[in-house]
C-alpha cells in the first residue's frame, strides 16, 4: 500500500435538519454484494424492530454529527484518549474520531482510510496510486494503465502494460485481458476492470471494491440503503439516506445522553437532542430551573448558581473579612443561601464575625511588642512577635548595623554590613618590594599592625619592618632587620622567605629564614614598639625551611619550625623561651610548609606531607608547656597538598586549614572542630588560580587571600560558604584584626611586577 496523509477537521452540528455535502463521509454502514440479495448487515448491533429489509426502525437521526451534549466520562480519560460523549476514545487512531471527537475519516476510491499524528489520511490499494495528488478522487490511477504502468508516469505507449509486473510488453498472457492497451487481470480487485474491461458503476454515497472480479458496494460513513435497492446494482440509487443521530432519553424530558446512535428512523425513548446530565430525573435537563439542592439541575456544570450570599454563589468561599478563615456558602433550612462562619482560629483576623480578631487567644497573630534581653555583657532592645500559635515568641534582637557595635549580641561586630575599602596609597619611599612575608597585630590603642617585607632581589635582599595603624595607614619609616651580603647575593645565599612576626607582650619578635652554605637556618630578632631598636640576629633552629607563629590572648607566642623530616614547636613569652622548641612531629621524610595557629587553651602545629601518591595534612596540638598531643592526619592518600595555612576563629569555633592541590592547582579549604580536630562539612574549593592561599581569622569571620582575589569564608548561616570581595588584587598577607568597624587588613602587590611599597585595604562601614 502507498500511504497518503491529509489532515482535516469535520465540524458536527446539533439539532434537527442538519445536512452535510454528499462528499462528506461519516461512517461505513452496510455493504452490497451483487447476487446476494438485500443487505442483511445494516446496524446488526442495533435494537430489533426493523420495518423492512435494510430499514432499522430503532434508529433515527437529525443529521450526521449531531452533538451528544457536554462530554462526561468517569473515570476521566487519559492521553491520548478524549472524552467523546461519555466514552473514552483513542483519537490518535480512531477512524470515527480522528484527532478530535466526531472527526470521521472517509473512505476514498481504491484506498483504506488511516488516522495518524497528521490527521485523516488514506493508504492506496495495491495496484493503484494517487498520481494526481488530489485527495477527492482517492487513488484514481490503476498501475496497469499504459500511461502509468507499474508506477505513476511510466508510459508504455505503443506497447501493452503488464499490470502485474509493471513492465511494457508486446502481448497479454492469460488470465490477463487487454483493456485499452493494458494487460489487466479482470479477476482481481481493480474496480475499473472488474470481471471485464468495464468499471464497477458509481453509486451515490458508496465506496466500490472488486473481489475476484465481482463488484461490491459499501455505504459511506453516515449513509445507509434505507430503501433496500442496493442489490439492483447500476440501477440502484445507492445509499440514498443520511443516517439520523439520536441518544437515549430514559426520563422522557426531551434531552438524551450517552453515546450517539445512528439509524434510518428514531426509536421510542430516544431524542435527537443531547446534553441531559441526569437521564433518571425528568426535571434535570439543559435550561431547567435551578433548585437549591446541591445538584446541577440545568446541566450547565454549575451547582445552585444564581443563589448567593453577599454576592458569593452556593459552593463559593465566604468570610467576614480578608484574611479570615473561610466557610462555604450553602443552602439554609429555608432554602436561602447562607455563610456558616467558622470558629475563631489564630490568624490575625475575625473568623467568627463577632468584631474581634483572634479573640480567645493570648495575642493577635503578627502583633509586636518591645522587649530587652542581656546576653553576657551585651544588652539589646528587640521585638517580641505574636507567633502562629497566638503566643508571644522570644525577644528577637535588632538587625546588625555598621556602627562598630554588636547590635544583635551574637558575638560578631558589623557582620554582613561592612565593605572592602579602596587601597591606602601615597606612602612609597622608593623601595621596590619583592615580598610581603608577614604581618602582626597588637591592638588599636598601641598602633595596630606591623609588617615584614623583603626588598626586591635586584639589590641585596633586605628584610624590612614597618608599623601601620588600625586603618592600614603606615606610620614611621622602614626599619632594616637583616640584609644579604654581597658574597651571599653572588652565591644565592642569604635572606629567603618565609618569615613570621608577633607581639610577645613587650616587643615585636620576628623569625626569618636565612640560607647558608651548610643549609637553611631560622634566625630571630626583636623590635621595639616603634621600631627604634632592633636586636642582633640569633640563630634559633638549624636546617629548617619554614617558620610560623601564632599569638594567644594571654600573650604567649606559639612558634613552629618545619623541615622535611620533623616539626618543632615552642612557646615564646615576653622576650624569652617559655618552652624551648622540641619535636612534635618526627620520623617523616617529606614535610613542608609548617604553620601555627592558636586554639582554645593551646596551639596547633600544622604541616603537609608530600611523598608521591602518599600525601596528607598533619596537625598536632601543644600547650604552653610544650606538651604535644597525638598527630592527626587528614586527606590521606588524596591529591598532593602544599602551601598549607591554618587559622582559628574563636566566635564561630572553627579551625580552617587552606591548601593547594599540586596536581590541579586548585586552592581549597576544610573546617575542623577545635576540640576533636574532626573535619566539618568536607573540603570546599575556594578559588581557581594556582597560587597558594593565605588565611587569617577574627570576629567570627575567616579571611582568605587566593591570588589574585580576596574573599571571606563565612559560617554565620549554619554552613560554610565563600564570599569574594576583590578579584583584582595579588594578596600576599591577610591580617584579621579585632577592631570595631575594620575586619581585616590586606597587604598586596601588583600581579604584574613589584611596586614601590606595600598597599593595604581594609573592611569598614560603607
Amino acid at each position: 500500500m502507498r500511504l497518503h496523509s491529509s489532515s482535516f477537521t469535520l465540524a458536527l452540528g446539533l439539532g434537527l435538519g442538519l445536512s452535510l455535502s454528499a462528499c462528506t463521509a461519516l461512517t461505513n454502514f452496510g455493504e452490497f454484494h451483487p447476487g446476494n440479495g438485500m443487505d442483511g448487515g445494516l446496524d446488526a448491533a442495533g435494537p430489533a424492530g426493523d420495518s423492512g429489509p435494510g430499514v432499522d426502525a430503532s434508529r433515527s437521526d437529525t443529521g450526521p454529527g449531531s452533538d451528544a451534549g457536554p462530554s462526561s466520562c468517569s473515570p476521566a480519560c487519559t492521553a491520548p484518549e478524549e472524552c467523546c460523549g461519555s466514552t473514552c476514545i483513542d483519537t490518535s487512531s480512531d477512524l470515527a474520531n480522528c484527532r478530535g471527537c466526531g472527526v470521521v475519516c472517509d473512505t476514498l476510491d481504491n484506498s483504506t482510510p488511516t488516522c495518524d499524528a497528521t490527521g485523516c489520511g488514506y493508504a492506496c490499494t495495491d495496484g493503484f496510486d494517487d498520481c494526481d495528488r488530489e485527495r477527492s478522487n482517492g487513488c484514481e490511477q490503476s498501475l496497469s494503465a499504459v500511461a502509468h504502468c507499474g508506477r505513476c508516469g511510466h508510459d508504455c505507449t505503443g506497447m501493452l502494460c503488464d499490470g502485474a509486473t509493471g513492465n511494457c510488453i508486446a502481448s497479454c498472457d492469460p488470465p490477463n485481458m487487454e483493456c485499452d492497451g493494458s494487460c489487466v487481470d479482470v479477476t482481481g480487485s481493480d474496480v475499473s476492470h472488474c470481471g471485464s474491461c468495464d468499471p464497477c458503476p458509481v453509486l451515490a454515497n458508496t465506496t466500490r471494491s472488486c473481489v475476484s472480479g465481482t463488484c461490491h458496494y459499501a455505504c459511506a460513513t453516515g449513509y445507509s440503503d434505507c430503501n433496500g435497492d442496493l442489490a439492483m446494482g447500476a440501477s440502484s440509487d445507492g445509499c440514498e439516506a443520511m443516517l439520523l443521530t439520536y441518544y437515549t432519553d430514559s426520563d422522557g424530558d426531551g434531552f438524551g445522553t450517552g453515546a450517539a446512535m445512528m439509524g434510518c428512523t428514531v426509536p421510542l425513548r430516544t431524542s435527537t437532542v443531547a446534553g441531559d446530565c441526569n437521564d433518571a430525573d425528568g426535571a434535570v435537563f439543559p435550561g431547567a430551573s435551578e433548585r437549591c439542592n446541591g445538584a446541577n439541575d440545568d446541566c450547565d456544570l454549575n451547582i445552585d448558581e444564581g443563589l448567593a450570599y453577599m454576592g458569593v454563589g452556593v459552593g463559593g468561599s465566604c468570610s467576614c473579612e480578608a484574611g479570615a478563615a473561610t466557610a462555604t456558602v450553602s443552602c439554609g433550612g429555608t432554602g436561602t443561601a447562607i455563610c456558616p462562619f467558622p470558629s475563631e482560629v489564630c490568624n490575625g483576623a475575625d473568623d467568627d464575625c463577632d468584631g474581634a480578631d483572634d479573640d480567645g487567644f493570648a495575642c493577635v497573630r503578627g502583633a509586636t511588642m518591645s522587649c530587652s534581653m542581656s546576653l553576657g555583657f551585651c544588652t539589646f532592645v528587640g521585638t517580641r512577635t505574636c507567633d502562629g500559635t497566638c503566643n508571644f515568641g522570644a525577644c528577637t534582637p535588632p538587625a546588625e548595623r555598621c556602627n562598630g557595635m554588636d547590635d544583635d549580641c551574637d558575638g560578631l561586630v558589623d557582620e554582613g554590613v561592612v565593605t572592602l575599602q579602596p587601597p591606602v596609597g601615597g606612602f612609597s619611599d622608593g623601595m621596590l618590594i619583592d615580598r610581603f612575608v608577614a604581618a602582626g597585630w597588637i591592638d588599636a590603642a598601641r598602633g595596630g599592625a606591623a609588617l615584614v617585607v623583603r626588598e626586591n632581589a635586584t639589590t641585596p635582599r633586605t628584610l624590612m619592618f614597618r608599623r601601620f595603624d588600625g586603618m592600614g595607614t603606615p606610620t614611621g619609616s622602614y626599619v632594616t632587620l637583616a640584609m644579604q651580603t654581597a658574597s651571599e647575593m653572588s652565591t644565592g645565599m642569604g635572606l629567603n622567605v618565609p618569615a613570621a612576626i608577633a607581639w610577645d607582650g613587650s616587643s615585636w619578635v620576628v623569625f626569618y629564614m636565612h640560607h647558608t652554605s651548610s643549609g637553611g637556618e631560622i634566625r630571630r630578632v626583636t623590635v621595639s614598639l616603634d621600631g627604634g631598636s632592633v636586636s642582633a640576629a640569633t640563630t634559633e633552629a638549624m636546617g629548617m625551611s619554614s617558620v610560623a607563629v601564632s599569638r594567644a590572648p594571654s600573650g604567649d607566642v606559639g612558634v613552629v619550625f618545619g623541615r622535611y623530616d620533623r616539626v618543632l614547636a615552642g612557646v615564646w613569652r615576653a622576650g624569652v623561651w617559655a618552652h624551648v622548641p622540641s619535636a612534635v612531629i618526627s620520623g617523616r621524610t617529606a614535610l613542608d610548609y609548617a604553620q601555627a595557629t592558636w586554639i582554645p587553651g593551646r596551639f596547633l602545629a600544622v604541616t603537609s606531607e608530600v611523598s608521591g601518591s602518599s600525601t596528607a595534612i598533619m596537625a598536632t596540638p601543644f600547650d604552653a608547656a610544650g606538651t604535644a598531643a597525638s598527630v592527626y592526619s587528614f586527606l590521606n592518600g588524596g591529591a598532593i597538598e602544599i602551601d598549607t595555612r591554618a587559622a582559628f576563629e574563636g566566635v564561630s569555633g572553627h579551625v580552617v586549614i587552606t591548601f593547594r592541590d599540586q596536581s590541579t592547582g586548585v586552592p581549597s579549604a576544610m573546617l575542623l572542630d577545635p576540640a576533636t580536630l574532626g573535619i566539618l562539612g568536607g573540603v570546599m574549593s575556594i578559588g581557581t588560580t594556582s597560587n597558594g592561599p593565605r588565611v587569617d581569622a577574627g570576629n567570627g569571620e575567616i579571611y582568605v587571600g587566593v591570588q589574585p582575589d580576596f574573599r571571606r569564608l563565612r559560617t554565620d548561616t549554619g554552613g560554610p560558604y565563600t564570599e569574594m570581595f576583590d578579584a583584582a588584587w595579588y594578596t600576599d598577607v591577610v591580617l584579621a584584626t579585632p577592631g570595631a568597624s575594620q575586619r581585616a587588613l590586606t597587604f598586596a602587590v601588583s600581579s604584574a611586577a613589584p611596586i614601590s611599597g606595600p598597599a593595604s585595604r581594609r573592611f569598614a562601614c560603607p
